[in-house]
Formats: structure tokens, C-alpha cells, sequence
């Protein structure tokens, strides 16, 4: 199912220009008629099951909030009271590969920032408190009502200490809405908010991929020592005799850091490989598994006859870029590999999800390579049970 986002009208430019990690905004009936294509009974069964992130909190307006992580069982849904609980289940689109539509319809953003659907569903007066995400988030209200409030006033980053939970002590509202299904709020990152459910309440969150500083140091500080020859080390040929002894010369300083800058000094070319490495790596229990293997060159030949066409899995997360001799690197679940200068249109329509056929002949070479990654279980044929 396709979806089509109207954010009040505004073209992509308009939106990223004058919204986009600027300031909040609500669009209504961003999706115009939605109804959620997943029952509040399909998502608890989703959060009891195995390698499935789910997470259950109890508490309603003032708290405390208090935190239980799935997998869960039936009978912790019968104990429930009827008020002031939430249920939270994060990438949903890799499970149900249907919901990845959705995913699919913020396509005026880059595809490696999109991260995940979380969805969650809430009985009247369930929170998870006020609080501060360092991402962008859209939310998407799918059913029953939520009322969200924002405090851009106060910035106190003082969390309480009587919940799991990281909740901010100090929250004072300073303008709320009210969304009904379809509706959006679009929030930047680091703007303290607080959802309060009405009943029957079920809310989609489509957040946004931000690596940390650290942790991509930490990454290509490993990527960079993978290149180095064993025999690199510390040297100093231009040693002055003023060096000697216990004190620790500047001279030696300077070479370390003449050392450390050279290496971590890469060239775009070496960046790119690295980051479209780093931003496609799964999360560890999120990596895949192969489907049904399908290599044979023929029998890719006869479905793309019959008129069928394969589309990524909703689990896989590829990217490209321009190689320096004009050939694409392809970045796929952490992994890389280059394709041939004529695939790139194939390319495009295949990362997009798009799942109707191209008007263009294929090459040879790209027969070959979707017909590798429907035997690596990347791609799927969209008419498949």
C-alpha cells in the first residue's frame, strides 16, 4: 500500500527550509483518511515475540513511570488496569514489511537518516512522560486521539529519579495540540514534549537516524587502524639531546599529533567508503536472514517476463554513492560493494521500494546482480506470500 504525505502543501524545500530541525509544527491530515493497518491486538502479539524490542510502561499524567521490557506474555496484557499504561514496540517495519510503506512516503529525506517505525498504543491517560529525544521524529497520530504539549521555555535538563525512565523533572507546556488520525507532529531534535493518550490511543513514530560524535570516532578510528601497516609506530629522527630525562618533551607531543592528524586526515573518498559502511550497519539483532534462495539467471529472466518485479526488504537498509571512476559503491547492512556505471538507474528504483517495473531494458550486468541479491535474500518478489 502506497501512502501520500501532505505537509500543509509545502514542497520538500519548503518543509526542510523552514521546519526541518528549526522548530515543531503539526500537519493535519498529513495522511488524509488513515486508519491503521495494524490492530491493537496484532501489536501486542508482535511485542510476545522473540527478538522483537517491546517495552511496557505503567503510569499516567503525573507518574511515576515505571518500565517492563518484552518479550511479553499474553497474561501481561489481562493484568492490565484500564487506565494509564503504554505499550511500545520499535521497528516495526522490519517486521511487518507492509508497514515500510509508510517509511517509504518521507522519501524527500535522505534514506540512510530513516531509522525505524515505532509504534505504540496507549490506554487513556499512558505516557511515557515528558521528555527530550536527540533525533527528529515524526509523529503520526493512527488511532483514537493524543494530546501533545511542548516546553520551549524551559531548559532544565534535571531528569526525575522515581522513574525508569528518562523523564525531565521540570516541564512547563507552551503551546499543545490535539491530533486526531492522520494528523502529524513533526519535532527537531532536543525539544522537551509530553504525550498524554486519550482512549483507545495508537500513535506511529518515524524516527530519524543521528550517529553520535563519539560512537563514529570510535568507528573510524578502528576503520583507519584496519588500513595501517604493521610496521607503523612512533619515530623520531629529528631527536635533540635536549629530550632526555624524565620530562616529557613538546617535540614528542607534536609528533603525535602530526601522527594522529595524518591518519585521521581521509579524503572524501576514504570517508564516504567508511560512512556508508557505518550508517547501514543493522542493528545486531535486526540483521538479517537470508529468504528463499533464487539464483538461477532464468528464472529471474521468467518473472521479469511475466511482468513481476522484486522489491528490497523492508530489513535491509542500501545506499550508494559515486565511486571516483564514475562506478557505484553500494553500501548494504554494513557491507560494500561496487556495480557496474550502467546499473545506476536500476539502482535508484531498487533502493526507492519501488515496485513497479522499470520502462527501460535491462543490461546484461543488471540482470546478474538482482539476480545475486534475490539469491542473497535482499531482494523479494512483491506478489509473494
Amino acid at each position: 500500500m502506497k501512502y501520500k504525505l501532505n505537509l500543509n502543501g509545502l514542497a520538500p524545500a519548503a518543509f526542510l527550509s523552514r521546519y526541518w530541525q528549526k522548530k515543531p509544527a503539526v500537519f493535519r491530515q498529513a495522511i488524509q483518511d488513515f486508519e491503521s493497518p495494524l490492530s491493537p491486538d496484532e501489536l501486542a502479539g508482535l511485542a510476545c515475540e522473540e527478538g522483537v524490542e517491546s517495552r511496557l510502561v505503567t503510569g499516567g499524567v503525573e507518574g511515576p513511570w515505571k518500565l517492563r521490557e518484552g518479550p511479553f506474555a499474553a497474561s501481561d496484557f489481562r493484568d492490565l488496569p484500564e487506565k494509564d499504561w503504554t505499550l511500545l514496540v520499535q521497528d516495526v517495519d522490519k517486521h511487518l514489511p507492509d508497514l515500510a510503506a509508510l517509511l517509504d512516503s518521507f522519501d524527500f529525506l535522505p534514506r540512510w537518516r530513516m531509522d525505524d517505525l515505532m509504534i505504540s498504543y496507549a490506554a487513556e491517560g499512558g505516557s511515557v512522560g515528558p521528555h527530550v529525544d536527540a533525533y527528529d521524529v515524526f509523529l503520526l497520530q493512527a488511532r483514537g486521539q493524543r494530546r501533545w504539549s511542548i516546553d520551549e521555555t524551559t531548559r532544565d535538563a534535571t531528569r526525575r529519579d522515581d522513574s525508569d525512565l528518562d523523564v525531565l523533572a521540570q516541564f512547563e507546556a507552551s503551546e499543545e495540540w490535539l491530533l486526531e488520525p492522520g494528523d502529524i507532529l513533526y519535532l527537531p531534535p532536543g525539544v522537551p514534549h509530553f504525550g498524554i493518550a486519550g482512549p483507545d490511543c495508537m500513535t506511529f513514530s518515524v524516527g530519524l537516524r543521528a550517529p553520535d560524535t563519539a560512537g563514529m570516532i570510535s568507528d573510524f578510528s578502528e576503520f583507519v587502524t584496519q588500513q595501517l601497516p604493521d610496521d607503523s609506530r612512533y619515530s623520531d629522527p629529528d631527536l635533540d639531546p635536549e629530550e632526555a630525562g624524565a620530562r616529557l618533551h613538546p617535540h614528542a607531543i607534536d609528533r603525535v599529533r602530526k601522527l594522529l592528524s595524518g591518519l585521521l586526515d581521509a579524503d572524501n573518498e576514504q570517508l564516504g567508503d567508511w560512512f556508508g559502511r557505518f550508517v547501514t550497519e543493522p542493528k545486531p539483532w535486526l540483521r538479517m536472514e537470508s529468504g528463499e534462495p533464487t539464483s538461477e539467471h532464468s528464472d529471474l529472466q521468467r518473472r521479469l517476463t511475466a511482468g513481476d518485479w522484486p522489491l528490497l526488504r523492508s530489513d535491509v537498509l542500501a545506499i550508494w554513492r559515486e565511486g571516483p571512476d564514475g562506478r557505484p559503491h553500494v553500501f548494504v547492512d554494513g557491507d560494500m560493494e561496487i556495480w557496474s556505471k550502467d546499473c545506476k538507474t536500476l539502482l535508484d528504483i531498487l533502493l526507492s521500494r519501488d515496485a513497479n517495473p522499470p520502462d527501460f531494458a535491462l543490461s546484461e550486468n543488471g540482470r546478474k546482480l538482482m539476480a545475486d541479491w534475490l539469491r542473497r535474500g535482499r531482494l523479494e518478489w512483491v506478489d509473494d506470500d
